[in-house]
């Protein structure tokens, strides 16, 4: 460990060594999606110091599910003997990922959702044996889908593997923007070679650049930090749910020499925990959920919180007056939205904690981020940025309805988009509870406040959003001398970047 008082060191993104699985979704033999595959390996090795390991579908043998699930419960692995096993095998492996699928009715082919449905299974078993959370796997990874038509459920395709990835507490990494923030999704059409498609080729490979510089980040971060981070962020690389942590032992020397090199007190964090509920806070059951979260976050040293609540407050909503905000980099309504804004940019990572409203978060929320959407983009305009800034902030979300079902999951999944269009990190809390966030049914605040699940979840989201933001902010701060310009977003301008030390 990295001695008080001694300078922290500089380590250029190109030193930092990693391991990249690239997979090929497509059943078909000279596909579309291996041709994206190529060029996003391109992408990723330009960065230097990336192990390439590919893995194509075409030719494989991946039954479907059976659904035994007393047999890999007892065995932890799966009755059925096929090419589940390699793929599995090369996953653990790698520190980083990028998917290349086609679109097969509205999502990837069955293939690939079979492999996901059997390794699922297989973690959850070992997890229930263990008797502690789903391992975070943290590992950065990219989509890449393709299909036919114009609007041929692509993007559909690409938001159920982002679902995929968050649901195996991974890292999903937006590409180059405005194009690609969910995924780099494009249209080839049928019959047709990729090479006649360059911009979508060009997509894929700054996918697997833009992963392979995530990759590398969240390595370092975890590396740097290790002592510091609990069992579930050190899964093993050979058996499925099993915790093995780094030592200098079982590490490679390029790899050990980052170990513990950050003390917990070198990573200093601001938290910003939103209230999205328009109800005072003495009576909004989304406060009482979000003042757990707070909790959770504050078992880290170094946090700092801020806050803010939706309720009476004045956010017009947005009124697309582009010329004002190109111009001045303003929008042109002073109202609370600046505070909201100003909270957000200064922060680290963020917690929301919202009420369903129309299988949605309340208008105001909306009109609140329509504004830093549009905000941003005449912002990055104005300036003639080529890329939007990356502001990488660690985002939790929870979310409580009246019903059972009554919309919880569609809101998590807008909040969790819209992290991803502001090149942000979804993070979860504990699995398998919380798939995409923390989800809470409340009929009463005295149900809610006797909801012991409920409770613990929202902790536990504001303690992972905390891990999380310091692993990135780990990262950044030791290769922040060769990070690109993007990854300096300014704090106190919305689409800014504005390259400072980070400290």
């Amino acid at each position: 460990m990295r001695e008080a008082g001694t300078p922290i060191p500089k380590i250029p993104l190109t030193d930092v060594p990693v391991r990249m699985l690239f997979i090929s979704g497509s059943p078909r033999g000279r596909s579309n999606s291996q041709a994206l595959v190529e060029k996003a390996v391109e992408g990723a090795i330009s960065l230097g110091n990336v192990v390439v390991e590919e893995f194509k579908f075409h030719g494989k043998k991946m039954a479907p599910c059976k659904g035994c699930v007393e047999y890999c419960g007892k065995h932890k692995k799966c009755i059925q003997e096929d090419d589940f096993v390699a793929l599995s095998e090369a996953w653990l492996r790698a520190d980083g990922l990028i998917w290349a699928v086609p679109t097969y009715t509205f999502g990837p082919p069955s293939q690939v959702r079979s492999w996901m449905d059997r390794f699922g299974e297989i973690f959850y078993q070992n997890m229930k044996e263990r008797g502690g959370p789903l391992l975070r796997f943290a590992k950065p990874t990219g989509i890449i889908v393709q299909g036919s038509s114009r609007f041929g459920g692509q993007e559909l395709a690409a938001q159920s593997m982002l679902e995929h990835v968050v649901l195996m507490d991974c890292v999903p990494v937006s590409g180059d923007m405005p194009d690609a923030d969910q995924a780099a999704v494009g249209r080839i059409l049928d019959k047709h070679p990729a090479a006649e498609f360059p911009e979508v080729l060009h997509a894929a490979l700054r996918m697997g650049a833009r992963v392979a510089e995530m990759t590398k980040l969240v390595k370092l971060g975890k590396l740097a930090i290790a002592g510091s981070l609990p069992d579930v962020y050190w899964y093993s690389r050979t058996k499925i749910g099993q915790v093995e942590r780094p030592t200098q032992e079982n590490l490679a020397p390029e790899e050990a020499a980052y170990l513990d090199i950050l003390r917990t007190e070198d990573i200093r964090l601001k938290v910003f925990a939103i209230n999205g509920s328009p109800r005072a806070p003495k009576r909004s059951n989304s406060q009482i959920l979000l003042d757990q979260a707070k909790l959770g976050a504050l078992e880290l040293p170094g946090v700092e919180l801020s806050e803010f609540s939706f309720a009476q407050k004045d956010i017009d909503p947005c009124r697309m007056c582009i010329t004002y905000c190109s111009k001045h980099q303003e929008c042109c309504v002073a109202d609370d939205f600046q505070e909201f804004r100003g909270k957000w940019l200064d922060s680290d990572g963020a917690i929301w904690s919202v009420p369903v409203y129309h299988m949605g978060p309340p208008s105001v929320v909306r009109a609140a981020l329509d504004r830093m959407s549009e905000l941003r983009f005449q912002t990055s305009f104005a300036h003639k940025q080529p890329q939007y800034p990356r502001l990488l902030k660690a985002v939790g979300t929870i979310v409580q309805g009246g019903s059972r079902y009554g919309g919880q999951e569609i809101t998590q999944q807008f909040l969790m988009q819209h992290a991803m269009l502001f090149q942000c990190v979804p993070v979860t809390a504990d699995m398998p509870e919380a798939y995409l966030g923390v989800a809470a049914q409340v009929r009463s605040r005295d149900d809610l406040l006797a909801d012991e699940g409920a409770l613990h979840q929202s902790r536990s989201q504001g303690l992972r959003v905390a891990e999380m933001a310091k692993i990135i902010k780990a990262g950044m701060l030791l290769t922040q001398d060769s990070l690109p310009d993007e990854y300096f977003p300014s704090r106190t301008k919305m689409g800014l970047i504005e390259r400072r030390p980070i400290i």
